[in-house]
């Protein structure tokens, strides 16, 4: 179905968000759990259903934290970026076990943990070159190791990176037996930054952390609407902000979400069931999961998203759900995830015909109207969202694929803001000269810049052209 307005989209997501909902957690449990044994089925549905309540129960926010208890709070979300959940699972597991670092705040100071990226980007390169294929470089350390010649205290002897971090990323057997640990660059930047800041931050007096990133807001549990629900947006865009500094743009708001606020991780996983829903005005249905993949970082798809969240949200709260956020994220994300362990998951439903679209066809059909349905009209009143341009694909010539219909400014800005984005630089232009940057740094400092322009997080990337389109 194509939708004319966002008022349409969001009055939908509320009329029929229970309905789909309880579909997707039927389908999840008969049909994602699935296995030869009827008794293992039952065992696995039962996972299910225990796990993701586990999730929900843990989604609330302590303003009282102290720092100890805030670091454990946000370094595991570090490890989820990116990555499956359940190697990130087990990843956590082995770093809480193994490395005093993450076991506890006080086994830190920003002095014994320097980390210099070029240094390991150096390093990592030598022995990577070493080896034949590319399957093989994927697991340079554990091939490394075996080397004769293999001596990473030799080579960090007069390095700017202390023996802390080198011992962790090269997972020294000595120290860290059987260390499960990703060294992804980006991520390490993060721990260190999280534990720098709550590290100084105790040490200049402070008693609550959290009030860092909140700035002591209290949040109203009710699903607001109208200008209530603006403003609320805007205040937690504030919180998001202070987060995304230290984080990256998806793990703050999974951290936000995973500590109780209105707000939903929009990943490629949930974003590609909305787009294939027809909720988004970004990246319609029509477009493939590799195509929606490919954009769905942009920070407009991060603003429609997390509207369609609110309003479903809103949908789940009316029915009486509680912490729906945080239920609607878990329940359809594990429907577009590969199997999961963990979870009881032995079957990604979404890659299984006729996928979420299937659902939510059946969930229109069998749909009798309801005393407390909204109009379009209501839904305008009560979520001011404006409207979505499609976005151009990654790839394609700006406007090829999008009518001239404006796109919307995210609702947490103030007005001066939405005055400087209108005079930002379009960002088929600032992909340019990133990539052109990229092009130029990569002939004169090969150590700095890595081997291909894709080889950047998604964060970081955003990052820079959100720079680029500044003109910073």
């Amino acid at each position: 179905m194509t939708y004319n307005t966002s008022a349409r989209i969001n009055a939908e997501i509320f009329n029929i968000g229970p309905d789909l909902f309880q579909a997707v957690c039927r389908e999840l449990l008969e049909k994602a759990t699935v296995v030869a044994s009827a008794v293992q089925h039952e065992a696995n549905k039962a996972l299910l259903q225990a796990a993701c309540d586990a999730v929900i129960e843990e989604a609330q926010i302590d303003p009282g934290l102290d720092h100890r208890a805030l670091w454990q709070a946000i370094w595991p979300r570090i490890v989820y970026a990116g990555t499956l959940a359940s190697k990130a699972t087990r990843e956590i597991d082995s770093m809480r076990t193994l490395v005093p670092m993450f076991q506890d705040l006080d086994h830190f100071s920003p002095e014994h943990f320097v980390f210099d990226q070029v240094e390991w980007a150096a390093f990592s390169k030598r022995w990577k070159d070493r080896l034949a294929t590319k399957a093989h470089q994927a697991e340079w350390i554990k091939r490394s190791t075996a080397d004769p010649s293999w001596d990473p205290a030799a080579e960090f002897g007069q390095a700017k990176t202390t023996p802390e971090i080198w011992k962790i990323l090269t997972k020294d057997k000595d120290t860290y037996p059987g260390l499960l640990f990703s060294t992804m660059p980006e991520k390490v930047k993060k721990y260190l930054a999280v534990a720098t800041h709550l590290h100084e931050d105790r040490a200049n007096g402070s008693v609550l952390p959290l009030n860092h990133y909140t700035n002591g807001q209290q949040f109203n549990p009710a699903h607001l609407t109208g200008q209530a629900w603006v403003n609320e947006r805007k205040v937690l865009g504030q919180v998001r902000e202070r987060f995304e500094d230290q984080l990256g743009t998806l793990t703050a708001l999974h951290t936000m979400m995973d500590m109780g606020l209105k707000t939903i991780k929009p990943d490629r996983v949930m974003t590609y069931l909305f787009s294939q829903m027809g909720w988004l005005q970004t990246l319609p249905a029509s477009w493939t999961q590799r195509e929606v993949i490919a954009r769905y970082m942009d920070e407009q798809v991060i603003h429609e998203m997390t509207i369609r969240a609110d309003v479903f949200a809103a949908s789940l709260d009316r029915a009486g759900y509680s912490r729906a956020h945080r239920r609607l994220d878990i329940w359809l994300v594990k429907y577009g995830q590969d199997a999961d362990a963990a979870f009881g998951i032995t079957v990604n439903l979404q890659n299984q015909p006729p996928g979420i679209r299937g659902v939510l066809d059946r969930v229109l059909a069998d749909r009798r109207p309801q005393e407390w349905w909204i109009t379009p009209e209501i839904a305008t009143s009560n979520w001011p969202a404006g409207e979505f341009g499609p976005l151009t694909k990654r790839g394609s010539k700006a406007g090829k694929d999008s009518p001239s219909g404006a796109v919307s400014a995210p609702i947490e800005r103030s007005a001066a803001s939405r005055s400087q984005a209108a005079s930002r630089m379009p960002r088929n232009q600032a992909e340019s000269i990133f990539v052109q940057q990229w092009r130029a740094g990569i002939v004169t400092h090969p150590d700095v810049y890595p081997d291909r322009a894709t080889n950047i997080s998604n964060d970081d990337k955003e990052r820079i052209l959100r720079k680029i389109e500044r003109r910073e």
